[in-house]
């Protein structure tokens, strides 16, 4: 890995905390993006660690498309198949289905949310 190439990264990485306007992102992640090991187990409980830490950036949105979905075209979760939108709000995590947002949303305290991370990190990340 080159030493211009992680920073570009960087740099990309910090527009998400720049003052004062700091860049909206909105990312749609497959749930096998999420379980596939890459490097190794502890590369991948490293990188969903990061994305938790992103998520809960004010200006950053994650939704996870769930196998069920199968094969689909995530386009603001397209229009056909499940996909959760999970929105750190600082004093808690809102958890809601973005097909049907009128259905309300699931929020957990800041402690139950990690609980519910680490649970799926171990059983993902741990044999």
């Amino acid at each position: 890995m080159s030493i211009r190439w992680v920073a570009a990264r960087m740099t990309r990485q910090e527009v998400l905390r720049r003052q004062p306007n700091p860049l909206p992102m909105h990312a749609i992640l497959s749930e096998a993006s999420l379980r596939t090991e890459v490097g190794g187990a502890d590369v991948l409980c490293e990188q969903l660690d990061h994305l938790v830490a992103q998520s809960r950036l004010p200006n950053v949105t994650i939704q996870v498309l769930r196998f069920e979905a199968g094969a689909h075209l995530a386009d603001s979760s397209g229009s056909n198949g499940p996909c959760v939108e999970v929105r750190d709000r600082g004093v808690g995590v809102d958890v809601r289905d973005s097909k049907a947002p009128e259905a309300g949303m699931l929020s957990f305290a800041p402690a139950a949310w990690d609980a519910f991370v680490h649970t799926i990190k171990t059983n993902t990340c741990r044999p």
